[in-house]
């Protein structure tokens, strides 16, 4: 899926983003991140917006792992980029999980 990207990154949601993003990081050398508005920690909406727009912007080929446990806002997010699914499928520890890329802020 990421293979000849120059800036791959991929953006963990739901309930399993913790565990599953450190071991995918370490196994694949790809960075990852956690959605910053899921986290216990209170971000500045606007500016975590702001951030996915630069990243975008500066070229990298940001992928996000959704499932049913994803948030809200998550979905919503990812309903306002132009985006592409990857694939959707069903793991015995987690269901509904997709893979989107997206393709450009919608600003």
């Amino acid at each position: 899926v990421l293979e000849g990207d120059d800036k791959p990154v991929v953006l963990f949601s739901g309930d399993w983003q913790y565990g599953l993003s450190e071991t995918f990081e370490a196994h694949t050398g790809i960075k990852t991140i956690r959605y910053p508005l899921e986290q216990r920690f209170d971000f500045d909406e606007e500016q975590v917006l702001r951030f996915f727009d630069q990243m975008i912007a500066e070229g990298y080929d940001l992928t996000v792992w959704a499932d049913a446990s994803s948030s809200l806002q998550l979905y919503e997010w990812l309903q306002s980029q132009e985006t592409e699914r990857i694939l959707t499928q069903d793991y015995s520890f987690q269901k509904e999980v997709s893979l989107y890329r997206i393709l450009s802020t919608n600003q």
